[in-house]
């Protein structure tokens, strides 16, 4: 299951193996059940977003679920649901490296599959600028 805010994305999710993709405004609050009719949770969410999704993510998990944590879009802070996370056992998880064998692995897998990230356009470094605003815009799909 994948959640994004614009529906331009909706082909591309389902292209790189989404079931289901849920669009939503990130400046809502609400339930699971509200984003998800017809599942019980998730047992993950990889949090790619930080702040404005990270209640989102938190909320689609069923208990024992994990949330990984592992991008962040603006320097704001959370505030983390300490009754939700002790009465569903969640479980909240950060990730600021790759180990070696971890890196080797992910190697072999790409290798393997065949599985590569989505590059929507290259730029050069004269243009960074313009990369950060189609960035804001939610104009790309994939990495810039």
């Amino acid at each position: 299951i994948a959640v994004t805010s614009s529906s331009s994305n909706i082909n591309f999710l389902k292209s790189i193996g989404a079931d289901e993709v849920i669009v939503t405004n990130p400046q809502e609050t609400f339930s699971k059940s509200s984003i998800i009719e017809n599942v019980s949770g998730c047992s993950l969410a990889i949090e790619c977003v930080g702040e404005p999704t990270f209640l989102q993510s938190l909320r689609c998990l069923k208990p024992e679920g994990r949330m990984v944590l592992v991008g962040n879009v603006n320097n704001s802070t959370v505030n983390l649901p300490i009754g939700l996370c002790i009465l569903n056992s969640l479980k909240v998880v950060g990730s600021d490296s790759i180990a070696a064998e971890e890196l080797s692995s992910l190697f072999d897998f790409l290798t393997q599959t065949g599985l590569r990230p989505d590059i929507d356009r290259i730029m050069p470094l004269e243009m960074a600028n313009d990369a950060h605003a189609l960035i804001e815009k939610k104009e790309v799909t994939g990495r810039v």
